[in-house]
């Protein structure tokens, strides 16, 4: 009977492998002949948006080809936040193309087949830049100027790829390699559905476009368009008085863990990244757990079938065979679900990290931009090392992801098929051995071992340890009691520890590795420990990434830059397209009688310039040392020019407080300490163009400025033939002799009768 039970059971299992594998079906179109093809109209788009730009300067001295076919970029991955959902679509449009280079399966795209490794590698870079050249349109139609032609082509483009990919799926369902029907459409639904918003997004362009062309307003420049929005909340937020918000109930919890930031957003770099992670996690996931069941039925078809040899040469009676199969059975179905719900929790584990990451993401961020830097690893991270991290972040991520997806999913399958052969599967056939064995084995051991390992800490803490000094107090002083029994019980203690720091060693080991296996899919924090952090390349990378959207996305230097660029930059630009006549040269408003005045006018804006300099470095002195000229000299020039400025005999100003402390530490440090006498204006003024304010000055009065700059004659203003200080000097005379300076006090200098 035991013998007819398993071989039906033997039956079913292969007819049920059988059916697993149906017949293959040949593709109406290959796809990589399909893939082949889409270059030339890639190509061809890419030529027409190329001539749609004109390039700003020619590569030669004559103008080739009227200085059309600029050079075009599909996407900005730098600092790009406007761009999100779009951008988002057209990647998850190349999620499936990006998992086969993940796995190696572009060799379908080509026909012959390969052996030599080195051959695999050639072919696989050559297939990276064909996806990367047949995707190139999807990116470059969102991202051109041209709107209308943008949004024409990537329409036509994106539905050719969603109809094509979509009538092989239909026509094919059962491919070779795929476990259930239609597998490969299912696989491919969230690629269809980014293909289809995508074609949507472009035809909605399109018709925006078309309506706006009836409209004359003038289109900012990308001069003018360098501040988006929340780079200006962000900046009236840091400006405003900080208000606390207090929130109850439900509110209260979700935002202690996310709370709101005005003036933050998420770049396009970090969505579409996660969005093609998250794709490709759906994707894996379908062969893995189909495959996974149809490869754990395989394996107990082959035990049951060698099953009766066994049975037979031990001489098995038929009350132990029917307990073998049973236990045979059940192992199967605590596989079967052991993997299921190890992949359920780890696509579960995997999504929570997706939205941790992105909390952890602004939160470091966050901190940049506010100068902390405490929590990145105290080795610099170079220019150099910053740009390859931007450079690799995105595929960085999307591969680690994979992978830790993977691992973590065979890990819960082991763990979980454990706790179930273990606990669950005794537990149900002999419950009365199971409890016994838990009574008499299990809970002891557990007891004593949770005494011997928590004996010293109870020790410590209500034996060894004095009382409180006051009863609100959070911890006791680190203050010993009763000595004696501490020297003793620390001899003792020294032979039963070295067992426990054996056991203890052995739960390092397995906790570092459950946390390296758990934390792979995170690459925003390190697996290694402190100091040894930049050896984690991966941690390395989003490291050089943060720094990179630092240097080039900081709101406060985005909004500066826009200050200066409407203040100074576009009101000379079209003064001087406005003040051009019809008709003459350039050259001819140089002759015009303005012209005197435009001076005079020049030499007014490097006088006030040259004031808010001094004004600025009066106020923040510890900015004087990162000036151009002062990064320029070496710390000996540094120290012979603070001893010149020593000389009593050439200065006769008091120098400034920073300097003086400078100047008596270099002193003592010779053993002669000199009296600090003055600093001229040039000292501390330098006369480079490109100065750096960080305290704004405070402008100064009509009267104040034409005190400063109109009465003074040629020789007296700022002119290359005389430096700044001379200038300053003479207007100081001036001032002196209105009696505006009193020469008896000492804690009055020339700068400071100046500002």
């Amino acid at each position: 009977m035991a013998m007819d039970f398993l071989s039906s059971l033997a039956d079913a299992v292969e007819v049920e492998l059988e059916e697993s594998s149906d017949s293959e079906c040949n593709d109406p179109v290959s796809w990589g002949y399909f893939i082949h093809g889409s270059l030339v109209p890639a190509a061809l788009i890419i030529l027409i948006l190329s001539h749609m730009q004109r390039r700003l300067k020619p590569y030669r001295a004559e103008d080739c080809c009227h200085r059309y076919y600029a050079l075009i970029y599909p996407l900005n991955l730098i600092d790009d936040c406007d761009h999100r959902l779009p951008y988002s679509l057209a990647f998850g449009a190349t999620a499936s193309l990006i998992l086969d280079l993940f796995f190696g399966t572009y060799s379908e795209y080509y026909t012959a087949s390969v052996d030599q490794e080195w051959l695999k590698i050639l072919i696989g870079g050559f297939a990276t830049i064909e996806i990367g050249l047949a995707c190139y349109p999807y990116f470059a139609c969102i991202s051109t100027p041209s709107r209308l032609t943008g949004s024409s082509l990537g329409f036509m483009y994106v539905s050719f790829w969603f109809t094509i990919q979509l009538t092989l799926n239909i026509l094919c369902p059962d491919r070779p390699g795929t476990y259930f029907r239609y597998q490969s459409l299912v696989a491919q639904f969230p690629v269809l559905i980014c293909m289809f918003l995508l074609a949507m997004y472009f035809l909605f362009t399109f018709i925006d476009t078309i309506k706006e062309r009836h409209h004359t307003d003038i289109k900012p420049t990308l001069e003018e368009k360098m501040m988006k929005t929340h780079h200006a909340i962000y900046v009236q937020e840091l400006l405003k008085k900080p208000v606390t918000k207090v929130y109850t109930g439900w509110e209260a919890k979700v935002y202690a863990r996310y709370a709101p930031k005005d003036g933050f957003k998420y770049p396009t770099r970090i969505c579409a990244t996660f969005v093609v992670a998250v794709i490709c996690m759906y994707q894996l996931s379908l062969p893995m757990i189909a495959g996974g069941r149809v490869g754990l039925q395989t394996l107990f078809y082959l035990i049951l079938q060698g099953a009766p040899i066994y049975f037979k040469e031990n001489n098995f009676t038929e009350a132990t065979v029917n307990e073998t199969l049973k236990i045979i059975g059940q192992t199967q179905t605590a596989a079967d679900t052991s993997l299921v719900i190890g992949s359920c929790i780890a696509i579960a584990l995997q999504l929570l990290y997706v939205g941790h990451i992105f909390v952890c993401y602004r939160k470091h961020v966050l901190r940049l931009y506010q100068g902390d830097r405490l929590f990145l690893p105290k080795d610099a991270i170079t220019s150099q090392d910053a740009i390859v991290g931007n450079l690799k972040y995105c595929g960085y991520q999307i591969a680690y992801f994979l992978s830790g997806y993977i691992i973590i999913t065979y890990v819960l399958f082991a763990l979980v098929l454990i706790f179930s052969t273990l606990i669950i599967m005794p537990l149900i056939n002999n419950a009365g051995f199971f409890f016994y064995v838990i009574a008499n084995f299990l809970v002891p051991a557990a007891i004593i071992g949770a005494i011997v390992f928590s004996s010293q800490n109870i020790l410590a803490k209500f034996y060894f340890l004095q009382p409180k000094l006051n009863e609100g107090d959070k911890d006791k002083p680190m203050a010993l009691q009763h000595r004696q029994w501490y020297h003793n019980f620390s001899y003792l203690l020294v032979f039963l520890n070295t067992l426990l720091g054996l056991i203890s060693a052995l739960v390092r080991i397995i906790r570092g590795t459950l946390l390296g296996i758990f934390l792979l899919s995170r690459i925003d924090r390190p697996v290694l420990m402190r100091g040894y952090e930049i050896k984690d390349n991966a941690y390395k990378v989003y490291v050089g990434n943060l720094n990179m959207i630092n240097q080039h996305s900081h709101p406060v230097l985005i909004v500066f830059c826009q200050l200066l660029i409407n203040e100074y930059i576009l009101p000379g630009r079209t003064k001087r397209y406005t003040s051009h006549r019809p008709g003459e040269g350039y050259g001819a408003m140089d002759e015009s009688p303005s012209h005197d005045r435009t001076v005079q006018g020049r030499r007014k804006k490097a006088a006030i310039f040259h004031w808010q300099i001094a004004y600025t470095l009066l106020n923040n002195p510890s900015i004087i040392g990162t000036r151009k000229r002062s990064r320029a000299l070496s710390f000996a020039d540094t120290h012979r020019r603070i001893d010149d400025l020593a000389n009593p005999n050439k200065y006769n100003q008091i120098l400034m407080p920073h300097a003086q402390q400078l100047m008596i530490r270099t002193q003592a440090r010779k053993g002669d300490i000199v009296e600090p006498q003055g600093v001229t204006l040039d000292d501390l003024v330098m006369t480079d163009s490109a100065a750096p304010i960080v305290h704004q000055p405070t402008t100064p009065n009509s009267t104040e400025l034409d005190s400063f700059t109109s009465p003074l004659s040629e020789a007296q203003l700022p002119t290359p033939d005389k430096t700044l200080d001379e200038a300053t000097s003479d207007k100081t005379e001036l001032i002196e002799e209105d009696g505006n300076s009193d020469s008896d006090d000492k804690s009055s200098t020339p700068l400071q009768a100046v500002v």
